[in-house]
């Protein structure tokens, strides 16, 4: 694992540290939280315990956490052992405490299966929705679903469009009209792309800005970049409160991701925050479309950031409080 002492999206130094935290392994996980962490540690890092700092940008008001995962670690992470490991434990945790995942975020059980269709129709379909507001009718004909894991998110795209998906565990991939990659290299190869969807991928990979501009470079000219990441921040930052070892080591604030984008030399065109459904559960998420920049060119601007927290918040309490928005 590696420290950091700048941001890994602005580069600026001297963070504000708001916490550290201690994880340890040697304990029966109570949550599902819990058990992901304990996987991590005990078969990545190889170590008992290890403490986290949890930072924050002080100019575009990026929370990261210290330290993060290098590239070998992060291909021994999202490897399918460990992906079945931690399953392993999140069920475990299920067993000891009686409860399903849903159910410890009080989704009740007769609303679990209807919830999981209605998240797996909506995404797919917003995604579309998005892009097309975007975009004349035929100009999207190649789109990288870049960490996707199926691929699904581009299956409301017309059947004309080559649709190629990028993962570290491609076992998932069972669409015959989706092309898998496994590496950065067959992705430049297969490229430039119209479309590239980074749904949920942002908040796992230490330096984002880099991967943003290493993806650019193999969009068209006059092609799209989707982002997604979810609303997670605010509550650390209210409580000056550190945040466990866990899958994610980046949170986004609206500021920090039009940092991002731009760093990479991109101009964000459009960024909205939704409540949207993952699974049986829902949670707020910031969605941004960006395209290729040029010099003074700045797209969407910032606002202030005490206006961003505020929102993010009352965001994140609303979602909790709608369960049954997307039935």
């Amino acid at each position: 694992m590696k420290e950091l002492h700048a941001c890994p999206v602005c580069g600026a130094v001297e963070p504000i540290r708001i916490g550290t935290v201690n994880s340890e392994w040697m304990e029966m996980p109570q949550t599902v939280q819990q058990g992901g962490i304990n996987a991590i540690l005990k078969h990545v890092v190889g170590a008992p315990a290890w403490s986290t700092w949890t930072l924050l940008c002080r100019q575009c008001r990026h929370l990261f956490l210290s330290p993060v995962f290098e590239e070998a670690e992060l291909d021994q992470l999202y490897s399918p052992e460990l992906t079945a490991e931690t399953k392993r434990q999140y069920r475990e945790s299920e067993r000891v405490s009686g409860k399903s995942w849903a159910e410890q975020n009080n989704v009740p059980a007769a609303d679990q299966a209807a919830l999981r269709r209605a998240a797996r129709d909506y995404r797919p379909r917003r995604l579309h929705e998005l892009v097309a507001a975007m975009c004349p009718p035929g100009q999207i004909r190649k789109i990288l679903d870049f960490g996707a894991s199926t691929g699904e998110l581009t299956e409301r795209f017309p059947a004309g469009c080559r649709r190629f998906v990028y993962d570290k565990d491609l076992s998932a991939v069972a669409d015959p009209g989706v092309v898998p990659l496994g590496s950065l290299e067959q992705i430049r190869t297969h490229g430039p792309y119209d479309l590239i969807v980074l749904s949920h991928v942002l908040e796992h990979v230490p330096f984002p800005t880099r991967l943003l501009a290493e993806l650019r470079a193999s969009l068209t000219p006059d092609g799209l970049l989707y982002v997604e990441v979810p609303i997670e921040y605010c509550g650390a930052v209210l409580k000056r409160r550190g945040i466990p070892i866990g899958m994610h080591v980046n949170f986004f604030s609206r500021a920090s991701l039009l940092a991002c984008i731009r760093m990479a030399a991109l101009r964000c065109v459009s960024i909205r925050r939704e409540i949207v459904p993952y699974g049986e559960c829902q949670a707020p998420a910031l969605k941004a479309l960006a395209r290729p920049g040029a010099p003074g060119q700045r797209g969407v601007g910032r606002w202030p950031w005490p206006l961003d927290l505020l929102i993010d918040a009352l965001l994140t309490v609303c979602s909790r409080k709608a369960r049954k928005r997307f039935q």
